[in-house]
């Protein structure tokens, strides 16, 4: 992955106003997947897998022949294990910055269509405001 360009996001002190702080707010995107808006995507640096979930994957267009198999579970936030249905590239699009971007979907409930892991952080070379 390689991400060229001089299109940022920038925070001032005008950001800050009506925020709480110190806040531990988590870092949620709107972003283009195979060019269409996916909103409520979690940026989670401490997730090692992307992921996608199926209702997401469906709105995308997407169909299981579409999907490569995944050999291992993910082991969820209660430890249980959760089977993916399969994995799939797609291009992610940040301002004038595509990234092909390997998902795992999974059929789970989630208040998420997508979770982004710090991999796709460092291939955009970003790095997430710990105070905006």
């Amino acid at each position: 992955m390689d991400a060229r360009s001089t299109w940022e996001i920038t925070f001032t002190e005008q950001d800050l106003e009506g925020l709480s702080l110190p806040h531990n707010d988590a870092l949620v995107l709107s972003i283009h997947f195979h060019r269409k808006m996916v909103r409520r995507v979690l940026v989670d640096q401490g997730s090692s897998a992307e992921i996608l979930f199926y209702s997401a994957f469906k709105a995308l267009g997407l169909s299981k022949d579409q999907l490569t198999s995944v050999d291992a579970p993910l082991i969820d936030f209660t430890g249980i294990p959760v089977y993916p249905l399969g994995k799939i590239v797609l291009p992610v699009y940040a301002g004038s910055v595509q990234l092909d971007v390997e998902f795992i979907v999974v059929s789970s409930p989630s208040p998420y269509n997508a979770i982004l892991e710090r991999n796709w952080l460092h291939g955009m070379r970003a790095v997430a405001s710990t105070l905006h």
